[in-house]
């Protein structure tokens, strides 16, 4: 974060891991590094995933909006911890020069596939060009990501936005058990926005 430097940030980081461990909840990791900061960041953040896990075997970690990272950190950190992350995507993967987020799409497996909203200006260029200026993000331009996501996976036999958005809801509700108990079904979204009726 501007204005922070990298030892307060890593220590504000490992503050937030314990307390989600004794909250007994998921913690979300969203990094943003600017171009030149990236490969520190990732080495920063494999130290704490590697230092986390050991400490707390149980902690679920969710990577929110993974754009700035490769596929290659992705995969390494999905199958090191296959129990503990999981891979948030949001609308970024339907913007064409995302080449990292289209990588990290084609290579996450759907059952560790989180979609989410994202930042105040990740508004996909189909959205944009209809609404003009006055677009702006929302949960309902989830099926975006999950339409970009399932093009991405084109190879993938059977890989629909559908298919993408199911998982991705199964996920997110395993994830963070307490939204369950709201009515958050996919049905609503199959409806409106796949239904061919």
């Amino acid at each position: 974060e501007p204005g922070c430097d990298r030892e307060s940030q890593i220590r504000r980081m490992r503050c937030t891991l314990s307390a989600a461990v004794k909250a007994g909840v998921a913690v979300q990791i969203r990094t943003l590094p600017a171009a030149s900061d990236v490969q520190q960041v990732m080495m920063d953040l494999e130290t704490i995933l590697e230092q986390t896990v050991q400490a707390f075997p149980s902690i679920q970690i969710h990577l929110s909006c993974w754009s700035s990272g490769s596929a290659v950190d992705m995969l390494k950190w999905l199958n090191t911890y296959p129990l503990n992350v999981w891979i948030g995507m949001d609308a970024t993967v339907s913007f064409g020069k995302a080449k990292n987020a289209h990588e990290c799409a084609f290579d996450v497996p759907l059952e560790r596939l989180i979609l989410e909203t994202g930042l105040p200006s990740i508004i996909p260029a189909s959205i944009a060009n209809i609404v003009g200026r006055e677009a702006f993000c929302h949960s309902g331009l989830i099926p975006v990501a999950a339409q970009a996501i399932a093009d991405k996976k084109a190879g993938s036999l059977g890989i629909t936005a559908e298919t993408v958005a199911r998982a991705a809801s199964a996920n997110t509700l395993a994830l963070y058990p307490k939204l369950g108990k709201h009515d958050m079904s996919i049905e609503l979204l199959r409806h409106r926005y796949w239904s061919q009726e």
